[in-house]
């Protein structure tokens, strides 16, 4: 019998298996972040309707007190003089007062047009989004550090994707001088 030379020699099945394993956990781990990074990319689009929900329902508050449509006394939730109605209400349209979450809003669910498969926004292949399962909370409290020139506006959006509830919540200040 020829003895072997030490070019000749392999790896043991026991290395293999080992490698084996190693590459096995390896791969199953780097598919549950995919799938990770997958459920993620399919939320943005509603936490972007959510942000912009928020956005716009603050700069109308300063669009209607900058305007004069809105006094500072109004500036408030329902319960406290105000008209902005107290707790989490559909989105949507807004009724002649152009003010979201006030007692006039209407009863048509707002609805977001997004770009359809060729990527062009406006033509026939455009993806209509109906807000119904959103909601918005306008929350006003006076500010504890000032003589009532100075209010917290926090808008709070409530929605459900993929059957897990979330929220967005933006906040910011207003005051009276601006009147």
């Amino acid at each position: 019998m020829v003895g072997r030379d030490a070019r000749d020699q392999g790896f043991s099945l026991a290395e293999v298996m080992v490698a084996m394993g190693i590459l096995a956990v390896s791969l199953l781990s780097m598919a549950g972040v995919f799938t990770m990074a997958l459920s993620r990319a399919s939320n943005t689009s509603a936490d972007v309707i959510a942000k912009e929900q928020a956005s716009q329902t603050i700069e109308a508050i300063f669009a209607a007190r900058d305007s004069g449509r809105l006094a500072w006394s109004q500036l408030q939730n329902t319960g406290t003089g105000g008209i902005f109605v107290t707790g989490f209400t559909g989105l949507v349209d807004t009724g002649a007062d152009r003010i979201p979450n006030t007692s006039d809003d209407g009863t048509t669910v707002m609805q977001v047009r997004k770009p359809g498969p060729n990527g062009n926004l406006g033509d026939a292949d455009d993806e209509i989004i109906t807000l119904s399962n959103y909601q918005r909370q306008v929350a006003i409290t006076a500010s504890a550090s000032s003589a009532d020139t100075l209010r917290q506006i926090t808008v709070t959006i409530r929605y459900t994707v993929s059957g897990i509830q979330r929220t967005f919540t933006m906040t910011s200040y207003i005051s009276s001088y601006g009147s």
